[in-house]
């Protein structure tokens, strides 16, 4: 009854009219929204580092101490499964304040810190006389590494060489 009284194409026209005007405001503003975006101000990393690395100074030292020590005396390095929460708890710490400790005074993280004990010692093991009798498999089980790969990386990556050039050139200068 009312259909004829009604213009169908008419009302198809301002429909679709309608529906590209929404689409090219709802265009407009998106494109005015990531636009705006680059008026915020940059962080300085720097002051926020400071401000944490301030409030650890404190502890730190003495932190710092306790870790070398038992790195050191303990080799807890030598331990293929140490993690963050083991070696907190044998140095009394949380989790937390144990990796904010690496981070901020031995500007590494978890594994890198661990990893600088086990390629120093990794060192000492094939530079050392009579190495030549311990297989690479062996000296990288010896100081911690589950994996032969994981181990050439991380001693290519410290020394520029890899665990059997290292000791090649071991062998030459103490022939020499």
């Amino acid at each position: 009854m009312l259909v004829g009284h009604f213009n169908l194409d008419l009302l198809n026209v301002v429909g679709l009219g309608s529906y590209y005007l929404n689409f090219t405001v709802l265009n407009v503003l998106i494109f005015l929204k990531f636009t705006s975006l680059t008026t915020f101000a940059k962080v300085n990393e720097e002051l926020v580092n400071d401000t944490k690395k301030n409030s650890l100074d404190g502890e730190d030292k003495a932190t710092a101490k306790l870790l070398i020590q038992l790195m050191e005396e303990k080799k807890l390095y030598t331990d293929p499964n140490i993690t963050v929460d083991k070696l907190a708890e044998a140095a009394n710490l949380t989790p937390k304040m144990l990796s904010q400790t690496i981070k901020y005074t031995f500007h590494s993280n978890f594994y890198e810190f661990v990893n600088r004990y086990r390629i120093s010692e990794s060192k000492r093991l094939l530079s050392e006389q009579g190495s030549a009798d311990k297989s690479i498999s062996e000296i990288y089980h010896l100081v911690g590494f589950n994996s032969k790969s994981v181990f050439n990386t991380c001693f290519k990556r410290a020394e520029g060489v890899t665990p059997s050039q290292y000791r090649d050139k071991f062998a030459i200068t103490s022939e020499a």
